[in-house]
Formats: structure tokens, sequence, C-alpha cells
């Protein structure tokens, strides 16, 4: 695992002065990369590439990076695993290939100075996002993995096209600051974070997951600067698409025992190809369906016992700990357990705004640092069970939302907008009267309220997953940029309300907030995270089994998980609702944590970072305050924001 750094200067700096720069932009993320650093360059074409390495593939200097073909054709500084590296090796060596060292990064520069790089991403797994330059072409060619595991940024300021990843590089080494684009920080008041391709800043973007883009430095070095924006803003090309694998894989499938042992076949394989690594290795386990199967398959696999590691807090409402102890008992696992004090919890979020180098506010992102912190005591790589809840229907919505919508979709528009207001200026009172009724909580009461004037399938998930449905009012900025919710991806190919639901969750929620919360939290603390259920020929085959196949009862999905569980735990250890995992925050910021919001949140605050509308703000918290409201999710985004200006901005 590492960090990639680089550009092609355009504006024809000093080649001293550009090595320079590159030298800062690694500098600005060891923590992606803390057992080595290297740089190449090629001032004819003023072309710069940094890597920074975290070893976990041959430890050796062989493994270094950037790394040349054998050839001397091709550059590559990658972040990520590859892993049928050995599959690839084979076919190599059965060409004659000798290799110096093993890493699986000279395996893949090897493999694309053969078959090129278009041919190996049909093939290669993994997570990775990479950057290769061809000297024969004189193109540099970036590339991230088929859900977005690596995170690579790219754009132009200063005249020169950087890529990294990390935004960091471009804030700590650039004399230019960027500017906020609006409409993106719009987006991010609405969901908590920005999706791709967007960036929080203009002329910056996140290459969208399976997407690559080649930059021909001889067709763009005599553009102008405004055509070059335009240019590399729109250059992207899908390699991989997701849609199509539910829209073409129709495997007929003779009964749920067949659909079992092939998915037990597919995690056993993918499980397998995750636990290769010269570093100690372990597994985080939460106790819920996910990360048990995980660690149960390790446990088959690992010749001793695999080490696995939890968190818990004081709060029991927010406590999984002694569930997942339970599991790694039954299991024999060699697990290591961490509580987490309110006081260590809270301690954290000054340093989000440095970890989530754009807006990012997803409350999990606490107890997901302190898991990965405390885990990096013990072992470099660890597996996870992300994928599990995007891939096989494990979030309630998707039951709730098509529930939802079956009822709504008869009723007149003006009906349903009526009873939304009616139900947003009821006094708190009547509110309580009405969950208490209907046994349903009051925030799940409102968040109805909110999608009842949908007036379709995708905005009723538009509403339902926004944090605050009109953000333009908190900022005071007209425009948002598209999402996958309004720019008919999804539905002009998909027509099962489910089906789209998962294809929602897998193109932005999965990719641009999971992923990346997981992501920055591990590798502030330096260490790997592999996700099984990620992988490529497992997820794909997922996709095309029917929807009926995922579901175990009437609302719950799945049913695999569970189904394989069972023979490795007993189902009273796992059979429970989904918990999640969060914090406090509401808590939070009515006690210890209101003086701290108080000050970010106070007039001169909000009138110094231009961000919000402070009035409307002021009122939120006010009212938040003495109990009149619980849009907790939209005053912690506010706070991110704050914080995250004045880390990057002031």
């Amino acid at each position: 695992m590492c960090g990639i750094v680089g550009f092609i200067d355009f504006a024809n700096d000093e080649a001293d002065r550009n090595m320079h720069q590159l030298k800062c932009m690694s500098d600005s993320i060891p923590h992606r990369g803390p057992d080595a650093d290297g740089v190449w360059s090629d001032p004819n074409c003023n072309v710069y590439i940094g890597h920074r390495r975290l070893s976990i593939l041959d430890l050796s200097p062989e493994g270094a990076q950037p790394m040349p073909s054998s050839c001397g054709r091709y550059i590559v500084s990658y972040n990520g695993e590859i892993y049928n590296f050995a599959e690839l090796k084979k076919i190599l060596e059965n060409r004659g290939h000798i290799f110096r060292g093993h890493s699986d990064t000279e395996i893949l520069v090897e493999y694309i100075s053969i078959f090129g790089i278009k041919d190996a991403l049909k093939i290669i797994k993994g997570m990775f996002a990479i950057a290769l330059w061809d000297k024969k072409r004189k193109s540099l060619f970036l590339t991230r993995d088929h859900f977005g595991k690596k995170p690579l940024y790219y754009g132009l300021i200063d005249g020169k096209l950087f890529f990294c990843s990390e935004l960091k590089s471009v804030l700590s080494s650039f004399e230019s600051k960027p500017k906020i684009d609006r409409a993106a920080y719009n987006q991010y008041l609405r969901f908590g974070f920005i999706s791709s391709p967007n960036s929080i800043f203009e002329n910056v973007y996140k290459l969208r997951a399976a997407h690559y883009i080649e930059f021909d430095v001889n067709a763009l070095c005599n553009m102008p600067s405004s055509s070059l924006v335009e240019k590399i803003s729109n250059c992207s090309v899908c390699y991989w698409d997701v849609r199509e694998n539910i829209k073409n894989e129709n495997q007929n499938f003779q009964s749920d025992e067949e659909i079992l042992e092939t998915f037990k076949k597919k995690i056993f394989s993918a499980v397998e190809q995750r636990m290769v690594s010269d570093v100690p290795l372990g597994a985080f386990l939460s106790g819920g369906l996910d990360s048990s199967l995980i660690v149960s398959v390790m446990m088959q696999i690992s010749e001793k016992p695999v080490k696995t590691f939890s968190i818990g807090f004081n709060e029991g409402e927010f406590d999984e700990s002694h569930h997942a102890r339970s599991i790694a008992k039954h299991l024999g696992a060699d697990h290591h357990e961490f509580f987490v004090s309110d006081d260590e919890a809270r301690g954290v979020i000054p340093q989000l705004s440095y970890m989530y180098d754009e807006p990012f506010s997803d409350v999990s992102q606490i107890p997901t640092y302190y898991v990965c912190q405390r885990a990096a005591q013990d072992v470099t790589v660890v597996l996870s069970g992300d994928g599990g809840d995007e891939f096989f229907y494990g979030y309630s919505r998707y039951f709730m939302i098509e529930k939802l919508f079956k009822i709504l979709k008869s009723k007149p528009h003006l009906l349903k907008s009526f009873i939304s207001q009616s139900i947003n200026s009821a006094p708190k009172s009547l509110l309580n009267a009405i969950c208490s009724g209907a046994g349903i909580s009051h925030k799940r009461l409102l968040k109805i309220a909110e999608c009842l004037p949908a007036q379709d399938f995708d905005e009723l998930v538009r509403r339902a997953m926004s944090n605050y449905q009109d953000p333009k009012v908190i900022s005071g900025y007209a425009y948002e940029h598209q999402n996958v919710f309004t720019n008919g991806y999804v539905s002009e190919q998909v027509s099962d309300y489910r089906d789209r639901l998962m294809l929602f969750d897998i193109l932005q929620y999965m990719t641009d907030d999971v992923l990346v919360k997981v992501d920055r939290a591990s590798m502030i603390n330096s260490i790997e995270v592999r996700c099984p259920l990620l992988d490529k020929d497992l997820a794909q085959w997922a996709l095309s089994v029917p929807a009926n196949k995922k579901i175990l009862g009437n609302a719950t999905g799945k049913k695999m998980i569970h189904d394989l569980l069972g023979y490795y735990v007993p189902s009273e250890l796992y059979d429970r609702p989904k918990q999640g995992f969060s914090v406090p925050i509401a808590q939070w910021l009515r006690g210890p944590l209101n003086e701290w919001a108080n000050d970010y949140l106070s007039t001169e605050a909000l009138q110094k970072s231009s961000l919000h509308d402070t009035k409307l703000v002021r009122r939120l918290w006010e009212d938040f305050q003495a109990g009149k409201h619980e849009s907790v999710n939209v005053l912690w985004s506010v706070l991110m924001g704050q914080t995250w200006h004045e880390r990057w901005m002031s």
C-alpha cells in the first residue's frame, strides 16, 4: 500500500524547481508510505513521478517505485495490491520472462509492457491507482480499480497537470491555492461527501472507479489553458461497467444449495488471495455478518489463530464489542479488544480535517480511525467485511424504500406534500405521540416526511440519502453538481428497484463514502485494508444472482452470507438486527463537545469561512441545543466544513 504523486509541467519551470516540488508532494503523505520514497523524472518531456512505499510484498529494494519495465519503455508508480499476481506471473514466465524480485509491482509493469495497459485492465484483480508513463508514446496513463478502493485525484494548477493520492499533496506544494467548487460543496452538504468525478476544488477531479484516462503530451502541450481545462474534465473512459453485470449476466441457478456452494468457492478464493503478505496480517471483527464470515474463512485457511480487532464504547447503544468477543472465542481467534473512552473518541475530531483533506462528515470516521490505530500496533495488513452490505442487500433501506414507493406512487402529489409539511410543522409532543403509536422513531418519521414529496423512485432514494434536502438554503449558492440519482446513469439501464438501490450505493455511497473513510483512516495509521467481498469475480457473480435469491425472509438481505456463516458460527451469536458503526455525536454536541461546536458555529466563524448562511446555521444550532429538532447530520456536516476550511483555506 502506497501513495503516488506527479505532474506534467506545461509551464516549463526549471528542472530543479520541479524536482523540489515533486519531493514536497511526496513528503506531504509520509503516512501512506513510511518505508521508502522514490522519484523519477524526464526533464525533456517535463514529466515528474513520485512514490511513497508501505512494503507489503517483497520488502527488498527490488520492489521500489517508481519502477521501470525491463524493456525501459514504461515507468509505473502505483498504490494498491494485485491479488492475482501469481496467475499473471505464470503467464509471463511461460513467455520466458525472468524476474529480479517478487513484488506485484514488477509483475504488473512487465505484464503491461507485453500486453499493454488496456489488456492488463481486463485481467488484473485488486485495488489500485496506477500512474504509467509511456516513453515511446509520450503519454501519461492514469487508472483506478473497479470499485474505487484506492483514491486518485488529478487536475490542473499553475500550468501543471498533476495526479496524487491525497489532496494535501496539492495544498502543501503548489503556489496557487485552488478555488472552492461551491457546487461540489452543496453536494457535500446533501450527502456528507463529494461524489466522483468532482472534488472540493475547481479544475481538480477524482478519477471515477473502473475508469482510465490518457494524457498525450504532444497533443496537450500546444493547447491554451482554457482548452486544457475542458479536455481533462471530460476524457476518462470506463473499462468495466458495473451496470452491465446486472443487465447481461443471466445465470440460471437451480437451487439455493448451488448458489451457496458457488459463493463458498468464490469467498474462499478471495480471502486466500488477500492473505498473501510478507508482513503481519489480521482482520477487523465487529461481530456483524460480514466481518464474522471473513474471519471464519480465514480461520479455515490459516494454520494459526487469526489476529482479530474490535473496538468498544461505553455507551451500550453504540457498543458491539461483546458480539465480536463471543464470535472470536467460538472461532478460536487471537482477539484484541479495545475500549475507547469518550475523551479519546472526541480527541481525534480536531485531526479529521487533516486526514480527510476535503470535507467529509460520515461520523463513523471516528471509530474507524481508532480500530485502525489499534490494529496497527500488531499488524500491517487487515481484512475487512466492506462490500457485503452493497452487493448482498445488507441495508434495511433496500426494503423500506421499495415498500414506501409502492405505497406512495399512486397518491396525489399535493396530498403527499401537505402531509409532509404537516409533519414538519407539528409540535414535538404530537410527533412523539405519533411515533409511539406507530412504533417508529422520531428521526425515522421526519425522514419519511422528507421523502413524501418525491415524484419518482430516483428522487425518493435521493431524498432518503440526503442529510439536507435543499443545500443551497444553507450555503447560499444556487447550483449543485449532478449525481447518480439525478443524471440517469443507473435508472436508464436498471429497472428493478432493489438492484437500482444497490447500484446507487456501489457507484456513489460505497466508493465516495465507505471506501474513502476506510482508506484515510487506515493510511493515516500506515496499515493496509483488504476487502474480500469486493473481489471483482465475486462481486460480478453476486450482481448476477437474482434479487430474490439474496433475500432472507421478507425484509432481510445477505441470505448467502447468513447461510454460509451458519456452518462456522452458531446462529444465536449473529442473528440480530444490524447495528452499524457509529458514536453518540448528538449527545456529545449537547454535552462535552458543546463549547468546541459553539466556537465553529459562532457568527464570527461562520462569516469568516463564507461557506454557510450564518443566520440559518445559527438558528439550526440554537434549536438543536434547545431540543427542538434532532438534525445532527447537517450540523455535523457544517462543523466538518468549518474545520476543513480553517485547516486548509485560512
